[in-house]
């Protein structure tokens, strides 16, 4: 005698879902973090950064990013050593499902606050991306210390 059809349909069916389940985060957007676009086919470079600043006494660097309808602004980091300073604009950017995202063009302001602890020239590095093709970029700044 052959086991009852449903017998088989049962576990096949929890074993069906069980899969379905662990895929759902495939069907989610997935963010990721990206360093930022600073160059942009023909839109202008807007990094500002000033031209001197006093010993101890923080001075705020800003930038532009762009991105499209599924990026969105992110976090700045700044390295800072001796009279050396490294900034990198990051953005997000969310995968959709469907693979559809608004086509539009968005500017992101980065900002971030700098000290140098000691008299001199300093530099000012801001590192990002250039499109088309995603290759880094950077652009030095030089900043009077006093």
């Amino acid at each position: 005698m052959s086991p009852h059809p449903l017998r088989r349909v049962v576990p096949l069916a929890a074993a069906s879902l069980l899969l379905l389940s662990a895929c759902g985060s495939i069907l989610e957007p997935v963010e990721t973090r990206l360093m930022g676009t600073l160059v942009h086919y023909g839109n202008p470079v807007s990094i500002q950064v000033p031209d001197s600043a006093a010993v101890g006494v923080p001075f705020e660097v800003r930038m532009t990013t762009f991105g499209g309808g599924c990026e969105s602004r992110g976090d700045t980091e700044a390295l800072v050593g001796g009279r050396h300073a490294l900034i990198i604009p990051y953005d997000n950017s969310t995968s959709n499902p469907d693979g559809a995202c608004p086509d539009i063009l968005h500017a992101f302001e980065h900002q971030v606050a700098l000290s140098f602890e000691s008299a001199g020239d300093a530099q000012v590095t801001v590192r990002g991306r250039k499109e088309p093709g995603g290759d880094t970029i950077e652009f030095t700044f030089q900043v009077r210390v006093r």
